[in-house]
């Protein structure tokens, strides 16, 4: 889906053992260019994609391959969206995954929740605040993404093409392996979110709301509607994704729905290290939200592929 939306290269590198079997791997994107050095990256716009490995020796040996395929390949960077074991490449720390552990009852997961957070559902229901699945692509549109492209214009960061979510939901959502859920006002839509699925798993991918309703507490209704239908579903636990060092804000959110923390750090082999997004802090942000909404999409249509 990330190659066919950005026309990037797509690829797996492996280790096979003397009888041609796969030990480990790890999926992959080549990005960059002829002047800025070809990388290979595991795996752009994800939070976390750690190689698969059979045992502890099979993941060693993986990352001693990469760091000899980064030198020999005349590849800039390898990266790899998690940290690997042994002495091969560099780790970076980025900052926190925030992981919630589900239960059968979704009243044993509201109780671990924070006080904040359980007036924050409430007051949504209060408000008259209704969460429902997104029925069809067209509606999403209408909801999510006309959302998203609010909140990341305030946030002043680039917004992804529309291509790209019309693709998660042709090719994700449209196949049972995730859903857009939206919290209305009325015929209203004031909050979205897309959520992936996989298994036992439930990743919260990405969030919007408007941001002139933020009083009611739209996303906070959206989060724990998801949590009740995972309850629902059996799924053992929903993945809230990364937050950065300096996202104070962020980070004591999620420590609010009960999520267990754990650091979260990438490694580099060749050169390379996390990218830091300055967000309104830098000149691209400023232009991104004094700019008309179709400038500030225009500006992510053509700026996110080279951010992957």
């Amino acid at each position: 889906m990330i190659a066919a939306c950005y026309g990037f290269a797509p690829s797996v590198l492996c280790i096979r053992d003397r009888d041609g079997k796969i030990r480990a791997a790890s999926p992959g994107i080549y990005v960059g260019g002829r002047f800025r050095g070809w990388r290979w990256a595991s795996l752009p716009f994800t939070d976390v994609c750690a190689p698969l490995a059979d045992g502890a020796g099979a993941a060693e040996a993986f990352a001693a391959a990469l760091a000899h395929h980064q030198r020999e390949s005349g590849l800039k960077a390898i990266e790899i969206r998690s940290a690997v074991p042994g002495d091969a490449g560099s780790q970076y720390p980025l900052g926190y995954r925030h992981v919630i552990p589900l239960a059968a009852d979704d009243r044993e997961v509201f109780g671990r929740l924070r006080e904040r957070s359980r007036r924050a559902v409430r007051r949504a229901s209060r408000e008259g605040l209704v969460a429902r699945r997104e029925p069809d692509l067209r509606s999403a549109q209408l909801g999510f993404w006309r959302l998203h492209c609010a909140t990341r214009r305030k946030l002043g960061v680039p917004v992804q093409s529309r291509a790209f979510f019309d693709a998660i939901w042709e090719r994700m959502v449209e196949r049972d392996k995730g859903y857009v859920l939206s919290a209305y006002l009325g015929d209203r839509p004031v909050a979205s979110a897309v959520f992936l699925e996989h298994g036992p798993h439930l990743v919260y991918k990405f969030s919007a709301s408007e941001p002139a309703l933020a009083h009611l507490r739209g996303p906070s209704l959206v989060l724990w509607e998801a949590i009740r239908l995972a309850c629902r579903k059996g799924q053992a636990r929903l993945d809230l994704g990364r937050t950065e060092l300096e996202h104070d804000g962020l980070r004591y959110f999620k420590q609010g729905w009960g999520a267990e923390e754990e650091p979260l750090g990438y490694t580099y082999f060749g050169e390379g290290a996390p990218a830091k997004s300055r967000g309104a802090e830098g000149a691209v942000g400023q232009l991104i939200q004094r700019s008309p909404m179709l400038l500030a999409r225009t500006i992510g249509r053509v700026a996110y592929r080279w951010a992957a």
